[in-house]
């Protein structure tokens, strides 16, 4: 049986990840090393009658080259081409697919100061698309594809041909990519059981969380009333944001939050990573942060607005996942916050509190609704992650033991 499963990855991005539409732009954002998923993506659109599909290439080392060699404030300034090239296309109603790739510890010899310019540069160029997101409700769709560097930081034994094969065999099945299944059904199936999990916490009509695990995370997070974790119908979904995803999640009551997070895994930030670090949370607003290595990442990016030091997300996500179980580090955000409860320093999501507008920022005031021009997920959960809510009468609900769910 001849493997076929690239093709039905990029089935699966362009059918269910975009949901491309009949004469619709596709925008794809891919690393140079993803050509190969680029090529089947393409062809893939095209059999859904694609107006035309754009796409813009990226390079690791030549960034890293750049960051070595160029002034902090050219690499983080956003070109008006640089914008323009990617507008014009969503004027006209494009939608977005973000591949991505991880390259561990290639910019460990950077400065930080260069890798929190590259950041703040994908950031920005990233909030032209996220800004017709919310206004214009395009379809959009971040995944990833293996490269050499990255599989033999995940299979350090191995040639780096093997290590690939690896990647791609564990990336295939994390994605729900089988030789002889329909990852269109297989999808349909998981986004259910999502959903089952999210209308049962919408049931509770919780009004904060507590977590609590070893590492030392201690945090209460409250909500919203109007926050909502489920309400996805699948037979009717728009577009699925992450491929993967095994997260149920929604966005807190910003000035509700207080006590403190360790995160789990590290953190990628311009191309570097920030490990074994952790926050303090008083009334919402990070009060104090701490990093063995690349602290001073935390605090370019705390600094970058005033939202960033709030938080916009909480996701659940179990340790039985088929990511958390595969035992592997990703240093891939995508990836690893679907292996682990995960917090998103900065923009909250509207589409999680019933009633509030994408667009109208004062409803986002009414609502403790967080805005920044960052969104940055950190992961926090833990094997043995212990969760409890509470509604408002103050009764107790087991929401997560031992790092899963209770009910």
């Amino acid at each position: 049986m001849s493997d076929n499963r690239l093709t039905k990855y990029a089935r699966l991005l362009i059918e269910l990840g975009v949901n491309l539409k009949n004469q619709q732009y596709l925008i794809i954002e891919a690393p140079v090393d993803a050509y190969p998923l680029v090529q089947a993506l393409t062809k893939e659109a095209f059999k859904r009658n694609a107006k035309d599909v754009i796409v813009f290439y990226n390079d690791a080392y030549v960034d890293k080259e750049r960051c070595q060699h160029v002034n902090a404030d050219i690499i983080k300034t956003v070109l008006p081409w640089q914008r323009e090239s990617r507008v014009y296309y969503l004027k006209q109603g494009a939608c977005s697919l973000l591949i991505k790739s991880a390259y561990p510890y290639l910019y460990q010899d950077v400065t930080t100061e260069a890798s929190s310019a590259l950041q703040s540069f994908t950031n920005d160029l990233r909030n032209n698309i996220r800004s017709y997101i919310a206004t214009d409700n395009i379809q959009w769709c971040i995944a990833s594809y293996p490269n050499p560097l990255w599989a033999k930081t995940l299979f350090p034994n191995d040639t780096e041909t093997i290590a690939l094969d690896k990647m791609f065999d564990v990336l295939y099945e994390i994605c729900r990519i089988r030789l002889n299944e329909d990852p269109i059904d297989n999808w349909y199936q998981h986004l259910t059981m999502i959903a089952k999990y999210g209308n049962i916490l919408d049931s509770y009509h919780l009004d904060h969380l507590h977590f609590k695990n070893k590492l030392g995370t201690d945090l209460v997070i409250g909500l919203n009333k109007k926050a909502r974790f489920g309400g996805r119908d699948p037979e009717n979904v728009k577009f699925i944001a992450n491929i993967p995803t095994e997260e149920i999640c929604t966005s807190p009551d910003k000035y509700r939050i207080n006590g403190i997070v360790y995160a789990s895994k590290p953190l990628e930030l311009g191309g570097a990573l920030v490990e074994d670090f952790g926050f303090t949370f008083k009334d919402g607003k990070v009060i104090d942060h701490f990093a063995s290595i690349n602290k001073s990442l935390l605090d370019d990016l705390l600094a970058t607005d005033e939202g960033s030091s709030y938080l916009g997300e909480v996701a659940l996500v179990q340790d039985k996942t088929p990511i958390a179980q595969s035992g592997l580090l990703f240093y891939n955000t995508l990836y690893d916050e679907n292996a682990s409860c995960h917090l998103a320093l900065g923009n909250g999501f509207a589409s999680c509190i019933e009633g509030c507008s994408n667009t109208d920022f004062e409803e986002w005031r009414l609502f403790n609704l967080n805005h920044s021009k960052i969104h940055i997920d950190f992961m926090f959960g833990t094997s043995d992650m212990e969760i409890i809510g509470y509604d408002l009468d103050g009764k107790a609900y087991p929401i997560f033991k031992d790092g899963n769910f209770a009910f």
